[in-house]
């Protein structure tokens, strides 16, 4: 099984046909490049498309240390620990292409409508001891269908870890960027941790971008907007992005740190919640793309309302915080640790009802 999981998916680029895949493998990039510019270590979705038939879109670069820390908070140092890197793992760049009007060739020889995103949805949290970017352990991350999940990360002198999870949905030009937070500490009566997590990242277009609409149907990002939709101006042939931070009415309502707007080309959210012992919750971040700004309004308009098909396949036992209404989380079931309290009691439980039924089989026969 180990060694199936170390399967390298390479080619990606160009090759991966995603759409209706099972099974699961180790997406890595080893050592190679294909042609798409800085990009050397590739974790890549490529999804057909539905929307536009003999397309698809490309989820390219998902990969450590592609944004950096000056790209997540503005007006708030990030004060990180000794011996972690200022980097954290994001989306390098998205390109729809294969149909019409889809005809421009961009800088990675893609040929296609393209927005490089310059490092997009990456992760920096502290729990109390200094920042700390979220990469994957061993720099891979794991596919299943359209779905990568990075393994987990420990945060210095605590006992939380993070995962992360990145999905392409195939009905729409969407992609699902979640993190998980687990608090599971060895000893009993902790008290609850302290998570500050900063999700940001940038357009990768500098002076042109420009905020095109909001979930308050302006030009113009208010504290209360949960989403936006920004492009690189009139005229310019790339994708318009559509931002969806959080849902309106959460238990968990982030600060905007980095704006997209006057030519600002960074995005950047803050969010801050309790874990207690033994207790594990999770930030959702969306991104879609629309060829045109109709195509990307009406993709974010679908945010107004809750959709619980939107939050299938997160982690069991693991409630979505930014969101409203407790989300549905249905996926597949997150072991417990057995060198934690609750993993031993349930081994312990486990072993007396064997011998119970062991015993009473005994005295029957």
């Amino acid at each position: 099984m180990d060694a199936l999981r170390k399967v390298t998916v390479a080619g990606a680029m160009g090759s991966m046909a995603l759409l209706g895949a099972a099974g699961s493998v180790r997406a890595a990039g080893g050592g190679s490049r294909v042609a798409q510019g800085k990009c050397a270590n590739i974790n890549a979705l490529t999804v057909a498309s539905v929307l536009n038939p003999g397309s698809s879109v490309i989820w390219a670069c998902i990969s450590n240390g592609n944004m950096a820390a000056a790209n997540a908070s503005t007006g708030t140092v990030l004060t990180f620990t000794a011996s972690t890197a200022s980097r954290a793992q994001a989306i390098g760049t998205a390109v729809v292409t294969g149909a019409p009007p889809f005809s421009t060739t961009s800088a990675t020889g893609l040929t296609g409508l393209i927005k490089p995103l310059g490092g997009y949805g990456g992760l920096f949290v502290d729990v109390g001891n200094g920042a700390r970017a979220y990469n994957d352990p061993d720099g891979t991350l794991d596919l299943t269908g359209t779905t990568l999940s990075g393994g987990a990360m420990s945060m210095p002198g605590s006992s939380v870890q993070v995962t992360a999870q990145f999905h392409a949905f195939t009905d729409q030009r969407l992609m699902r960027i979640a993190y998980t937070f687990s608090n599971q500490p060895v000893t009993k009566g902790l008290a609850p941790v302290t998570v500050t997590a900063w999700i940001a990242g940038r357009l990768g277009f500098d002076n042109l971008t420009r905020l095109e609409n909001s979930s308050n149907g302006d030009n113009t990002l208010d504290a209360t907007d949960n989403w936006l939709v920004t492009s690189d101006g009139p005229g310019v042939p790339t994708l318009k992005v559509v931002h969806v931070p959080y849902g309106a009415g959460a238990d968990v309502i982030p600060v905007n740190t980095q704006a997209p707007v006057g030519g600002n080309d960074r995005i950047g959210y803050r969010y801050q919640f309790d874990l207690a012992s033994n207790e594990s919750k999770t930030l959702v971040w969306f991104v879609g793309l629309g060829n045109t700004l109709d195509e990307a309004n009406s993709l974010a308009g679908q945010f107004n309302a809750m959709d619980p098909n939107l939050f299938n396949n997160l982690p069991a036992n693991s409630p979505v915080v930014n969101w409203p209404s407790a989300p549905i989380v249905a996926g597949p079931a997150t072991p417990v640790p057995l060198n934690n309290p609750l993993g031993l009691f349930a081994l312990a439980s486990l072993l007396g009802f064997i011998g119970w039924r062991r015993l009473q089989v005994r005295v029957q026969g």
